[in-house]
């Protein structure tokens, strides 16, 4: 089970931030004890009706995946709470997925994959330049100080 501090962090989760116990020795954080200006968040948090970061004291994974896998894991979750990082917030520089290989369409199946389906060096370098231009024209808006969450939808998934 979580804490109070489960609350607080996951509270901060769009911007990429983590509070830590309060510090009250000289031997190091004790727990239990969180900082003013969290127990102030999760008064805050009860008092708008702003649950989910509550949510996270009975369950909580920390998962890095592409965004498209990502979709999937919220399409298919029951009674879990979700939050993320948010590019709105954060400027990480953008991490794009590539597959180690493509697998092929299913013969008989509307899901599922069969086989391999390699790409030649033509659509492998397609793809590459792509990717690279995409985050080239986000770092570029950015730098002309477009909004992050308008920037953002140059990006692959």
């Amino acid at each position: 089970m979580g804490s109070d501090l489960t609350v607080v962090n996951a509270a901060r989760v769009s911007y990429a931030k983590e509070s830590e116990w309060e510090s009250v020795t000289p031997a190091g954080p004790v727990p239990g004890v969180i900082k003013e200006k969290d127990e102030k968040l999760i008064g805050f948090l009860a008092k708008h009706n702003h649950w989910s970061p509550f949510a996270h004291c009975s369950l909580q994974f920390r998962i890095k995946a592409p965004i498209f896998v990502a979709r999937q894991l919220v399409k298919h979750q029951v009674g879990l709470s979700w939050n993320e990082v948010s590019r709105r917030y954060v400027d990480y520089p953008p991490e794009l997925y590539t597959p180690d290989s493509w697998r092929g369409r299913p013969k008989n199946s509307k899901q599922g994959s069969d086989g391999e389906v390699e790409l030649n060096k033509n659509e492998q370098h397609i793809l590459d330049t792509t990717m690279e231009q995409c985050i080239l024209i986000y770092n570029n808006m950015i730098a002309k100080g477009v909004a992050p969450e308008q920037a953002r939808m140059v990006l692959p998934q």
